[in-house]
């Protein structure tokens, strides 16, 4: 919007939100006329690049990140540019960026977040987190109740080297159907492997879990393990005993090292709204 002229972002109704996991897209800039507006390149439509995220914990929110625009019209007949800024209006919600001068690209980098209804029961509320590997450690919060465990993947004498992976898959839909749906998945980030088969095999199960998600339409977020022991002990370098210990203060009681992950990857979603506090 400049000088008098108002451009409104064309969000197509047919772009979904996908929980945690962002969506980010470039939009086609309108006017209130509903034609194109046209920037300083003969022809080409000026565009707004957002990145949106849906949160679905203890409270709902949507968060819009106005990343820049592109190809904007020329508004300054002195310089030949414009002192572009954005505003956004959702519901009973107005919020005004800051002003890039002089610039046809400008770039905002600005985020605004927005209180949403919470999501129903029925639409699947539950999170789910993991600690990934042969052996996976799980903890779920569905209806208000801690449920976790842990459950093996190892390949049988005559298996292909997939069968784990189809079965994690498998493993992943019942968890989420006990579950009643799920909203969220947290997995424990692990960047340093003891060596390549162990490499392997967690990128094996990860690309897995990444892709049943996108099918399912559940959001994922990945969580460093300095992090995951920060959150459980106060020290980011803490030993697998040292998290177990921390996570049976809290009243749980965890079979091994897997499962104290997952309940500690869970507890820190929970508290902190996925990263957000």
């Amino acid at each position: 919007r400049k000088d008098g002229e108002k451009a409104q972002l064309n969000c197509s109704g047919e772009a979904s939100v996908i929980g945690m996991h962002v969506k980010e897209e470039e939009h086609a800039l309108t006017g209130e006329d509903g034609n194109p507006v046209i920037g300083v390149q003969a022809g080409i439509q000026s565009s707004i690049r957002l990145r949106i995220k849906y949160f679905s914990l203890r409270h709902d929110y949507l968060e819009i990140a106005v990343e820049r625009a592109s190809n904007l019209p020329k508004m300054d007949a002195g310089l030949g540019t414009c002192d572009a800024y954005l505003i956004l209006m959702l519901g009973e919600y107005k919020f005004r960026s800051r002003v890039v001068r002089n610039s046809l690209d400008p770039k905002f980098a600005q985020t605004f977040r927005i209180e949403v209804p919470p999501v129903a029961a029925s639409a699947g509320g539950g999170i789910l987190a993991l600690d990934l590997g042969t052996t996976t450690g799980w903890a779920s919060l569905a209806g208000g109740i801690v449920h976790s465990g842990t459950t093996t993947f190892r390949s049988g004498r005559f298996d292909g080297g997939g069968m784990r992976y189809l079965r994690f898959q498998h493993w992943l839909g019942q968890l989420a159907n006990d579950s009643g749906g799920l909203a969220s998945v947290y997995f424990e980030e692990v960047r340093r492997h003891i060596g390549t088969d162990a490499a392997h095999l967690y990128g094996g199960f990860l690309a897995t879990l990444s892709a049943w998600c996108e099918r399912e339409g559940i959001a994922y977020q990945g969580v460093p393990v300095g992090t995951i022991k920060r959150f459980a002990t106060g020290k980011g370098n803490a030993g697998k005993e040292a998290v177990v210990a921390a996570i049976r203060e809290r009243g749980y009681r965890p079979a091994d090292d897997n499962e104290a992950d997952a309940i500690a990857i869970l507890l820190w979603a929970m508290e902190t709204r996925g990263g957000v506090l």
